[in-house]
């Protein structure tokens, strides 16, 4: 009984701004879901399903080492799976990012490293009705220097449901911790290998 025949697309427009030698942003805005015989849509409709994907700057070499990037990002890679936000693979062509702060920097000649905190979600309730967001916090550390022709990475990330106001629901903070293990690289004649191990804990 297969009743789904929606057409549906995704409009992407953006583009990346050199604000200094060492500043740069990116605006990445997305024209909503339409789906194909849906309707001719009005000036206000086109406007109010106009969504700001990507909103950014990136700091190079803050203090000679350290690049910072803050604002609304894409993180990570779609064959991920543990964490991805970005250009989802759906059938409703749906789009995910992240509100973050990220750090990006090598060690020596060894390994590169990066690290962001930020928040999945801000219910922005404050005071008596409580405090109930979603913040996310981790690191990745990889090198291609373990393995011939291949790449090991070592990740830890926390994700963490505040809790609300006593009396609201009396819960505690709902806390994911997850220890992230990845393998990939070459073979011979174009073929690879990937390979992810993931624990979770909390």
């Amino acid at each position: 009984d297969d009743y789904r025949s929606e057409t549906h697309t995704r409009i992407l427009v953006g583009g990346n701004f050199d604000l200094l030698d060492d500043v740069h942003s990116r605006v990445q805005l997305r024209k909503n879901n339409r789906v194909y015989g849906g309707g001719a849509e009005n000036g206000n409709t086109v406007q109010s399903n106009v969504i700001v994907d990507n909103a950014y700057v990136k700091i190079d070499k803050v203090f000679g080492r350290l690049d910072l990037t803050f604002g609304r990002q894409f993180y990570g890679s779609s064959d991920d799976l543990l964490i991805y936000a970005g250009l989802q693979p759906d059938d409703l062509l749906s789009v995910t990012a992240l509100d973050l702060v990220r750090a990006d920097a090598e060690i020596g000649k060894w390994a590169k490293v990066q690290a962001i905190t930020g928040k999945i979600a801000d219910t922005g309730a404050t005071g008596a009705t409580g405090n109930s967001d979603t913040t996310l916090w981790g690191f990745e550390a990889n090198s291609d220097k373990v393995i011939p022709m291949g790449n090991v990475t070592l990740g830890y990330y926390t994700r963490q449901v505040k809790k609300q106001a006593t009396g609201l629901n009396g819960t505690d903070n709902n806390t994911l911790n997850a220890l992230d293990i990845k393998a990939n690289g070459d073979i011979i004649a174009g073929l690879g290998y990937y390979g992810q191990f993931v624990q979770n804990y909390g």
